[in-house]
């Protein structure tokens, strides 16, 4: 009896001692698990910002009316580069009646206007370049399509705000000017308009030059 007992006793402390070992372990594991590490401030960053492409990287911005296109509404004052030509609508105004001074003079039918228009044209392209000075303008006015005036005299200058200026073409039997590279062109069209008009545009090369009333 006595024996028994003592094994029951040390059956019983044995097992007490095992619990106790088996509840720290567990304890134990539990107080060292540490939460998963933050990332650092460069890394989210890293993680939250989209790169900025370098700036030879980037798209190139839509270009202007005075691209080498020459596409686009211009006015008195304005200068167009095309692909061949730089053009500048240098000035405009009107006159009913276009003379030398001497012998040779035109007048504007009754109700009627002549409108002139002085173009400055350089050739800056590597190539000579000829203007056919009726086919390579097309002229309209409140969107009708006029043709342009012939006077039948090559040397009819004609003043517009101060300034004396000769047709655009100096040959009348074939109205063309030839430039070489570097060359520039200065002078007049003249189109008979309607005292009543609104506003002319002339198209040369993919350009518009606009000027109203």
């Amino acid at each position: 009896m006595k024996l028994r007992y003592s094994v029951r006793k040390a059956g019983i402390l044995l097992a007490a001692i095992l619990a106790v070992s088996l509840y720290g372990c567990s304890s134990g594991q539990t107080a060292s698990t540490d939460p998963a590490p933050a990332a650092s401030d460069s890394a989210s960053a890293s993680s939250n910002n989209t790169q900025e492409p370098a700036s030879g990287d980037q798209e190139p911005e839509a270009a202007s009316n005075e691209s080498q296109s020459g596409s686009g509404t211009y006015t008195i004052g304005d200068v167009c580069t095309t692909d061949r030509f730089q053009v500048k609508l240098t000035d405009g105004g009107y006159k009913d009646r276009i003379e030398d001074g001497q012998y040779y003079y035109y007048e504007a039918s009754s109700g009627n206007t002549f409108l002139i228009l002085v173009f400055d044209i350089e050739n800056i392209s590597n190539d000579a370049q000829t203007i056919q000075t009726v086919s390579d303008f097309s002229i309209y006015v409140d969107g009708y399509q006029v043709e342009q005036t012939s006077f039948g005299y090559s040397n009819l200058a004609v003043t517009i705000n101060g300034t004396s200026y000769n047709p655009l073409s100096s040959d009348i039997i074939n109205p063309q000017v030839i430039l070489q590279p570097g060359r520039k062109a200065l002078g007049y069209l003249a189109v008979e308009i309607p005292n009543t008009w609104s506003k002319c545009e002339v198209e040369f090369d993919g350009a518009t030059f606009v000027c109203t009333s």
